[in-house]
């Protein structure tokens, strides 16, 4: 009863603080009173239960477009809802005044990629948009979408319930993808899977690749869901939306997503079949005799329309600027977040394709960064990730969980070789969903079915 009492009380002052320091920041801010009392709800809602802030994080998640502005900051709904989760989960901590618990996975490997970062931001010409440029999007990933849903998510209830919000998300993108296909010209244009602008904006972005990121490792959750599903029902009905979204996945046409789908789904199978191989090879012979036209026509759009040939050519041309910035600054770069300014100063570029862009993969960005110290600590990083899953691979008893989340995470990192959110949410926040669920799994918080 005491600790009932005690925890009462701290939730109703955690309200009040946080719903006073709202007040005087609206006042500050001049912010719509309907702002102040949404936020209010917000806050009280995750203070109270913050595993709802994991659920509204992966539901939200492919929302990358839709920004906030204030004095020049913009921020995206996604990184401004998962910081205030995080911002809320610490203010709980603070309170109770206990830190002890909470975890921080692959700190080490990841902090020497961090000091590499701010040492290339120091040599840099433009010093401090460097060094905001690693803390905004290098130490925030790290911190919101890695190291937030490890502490949050701790048993196989709210990991179930999360993996099930993820697959909202991604059943709203795969529609999203389906409507946009009934709204095109078919003779006149080139058919595609895009995204959709919804009140004039385009909530997840206006490329078919900003869809990939969340329906490619979409699928592999919605494998990794069935785990916990037992009525032939609700398993048929789950193996219809994997075929709707691999299906709405490779009408996209976009060749990273085909090559990494296609290798993550060649290597998982033959580990999970291992002895029985011949079970999948039957069916894989079919499903390739199946996507035969599409692939006709996925080599007709490479080779024929200019949106492939001007694809290809722009990111030859970014890997030479790459490399040539990685000669210039072998070590440490040329600073983290140069990528864009390099390539606005880049004649060649402007003059063929118009306004720069940043780096279309990860390791054009860090060679040209960070140099070869960048990629050595990234490396790193990920091989101690890597480390931790093939451990796992050991105990076959949960592989039908943990080998798809496996296959998630390296479908997205296969995915951002050639394309734009290395340091986003829709890379990290998957990491974080299979460490976090190998950890239940050491800890005994996730049965065997």
């Amino acid at each position: 009863m005491v600790n009932n009492r005690e925890n009462l009380f701290k939730i109703t002052a955690i309200i009040s603080l946080v719903s006073l320091a709202l007040v005087l920041l609206s006042s500050f801010l001049s912010l719509p009173f309907y702002y102040l009392v949404f936020a209010i709800v917000f806050f009280s809602i995750i203070l109270i239960k913050m595993e709802y802030g994991i659920y509204l994080i992966a539901l939200f998640l492919p929302v990358v477009n839709w920004n906030f502005e204030y004095s020049g900051l913009r921020i995206p709904l996604i990184d401004l809802l998962a910081v205030s989760v995080f911002f809320g989960y610490f203010f709980q901590n603070f309170l109770a005044r206990d830190f002890s618990h909470i975890k921080f996975p692959h700190l080490f490997s990841f902090s020497l990629f961090f000091i590499v970062t701010i040492l290339s931001s120091i040599f840099s010409d433009n010093i401090f948009s460097s060094i905001w440029y690693s803390l905004r999007w290098i130490l925030f990933f790290y911190l919101v979408f890695i190291a937030l849903p490890y502490n949050v998510i701790k048993n196989e209830k709210i990991l179930k319930n999360t993996f099930i919000f993820f697959s909202f998300s991604v059943l709203a993108v795969s529609l999203m993808g389906l409507l946009s296909i009934f709204s095109q010209d078919w003779v006149n244009t080139l058919a595609r899977v895009k995204p959709l602008s919804i009140f004039g904006i385009f909530l997840i972005g206006e490329n078919q690749n900003l869809m990939v990121e969340t329906l490619l490792p979409g699928i592999f959750i919605l494998i990794a869901l069935k785990y916990w599903t037992k009525n032939k029902f609700q398993k048929r009905f789950i193996n219809v939306l994997i075929l709707f979204v691999g299906f709405i996945l490779l009408l996209t046409f976009s060749r990273g997503a085909w090559l990494s789908l296609f290798i993550v789904s060649i290597v998982s199978s033959f580990i999970y079949f291992r002895e029985s191989v011949v079970k999948f090879l039957i069916p894989l012979f079919l499903v390739l005799i199946l996507l035969f036209p599409l692939g006709l026509y996925m080599i007709n759009l490479q080779t024929t329309y200019s949106v492939g040939t001007s694809s290809n050519n722009s990111r030859i041309l970014l890997s030479e600027i790459a490399w040539d910035g990685f000669r210039e600054n072998p070590i440490l770069g040329k600073g983290t977040g140069e990528f864009f300014n390099v390539v606005a100063q880049n004649i060649r570029f402007r003059t063929n394709y118009g306004e720069p862009v940043d780096s279309h993969g990860v390791l054009q960005k860090i060679l040209l960064e960070n140099g070869s110290l960048g990629i050595i600590t990234f490396f790193i990083f990920v091989f101690a990730i890597y480390r931790k899953f093939f451990g796992t691979l050991k105990d076959r008893k949960f592989i039908s969980l943990y080998l798809p989340l496996i296959g998630a995470v390296t479908s997205v990192f296969i995915f951002e070789l050639f394309n734009t959110s290395y340091y986003k949410g829709k890379l990290w926040f998957v990491v974080a969903l299979a460490l976090v669920t190998i950890k239940l799994i050491e800890e005994k918080k996730i049965y065997a079915k």
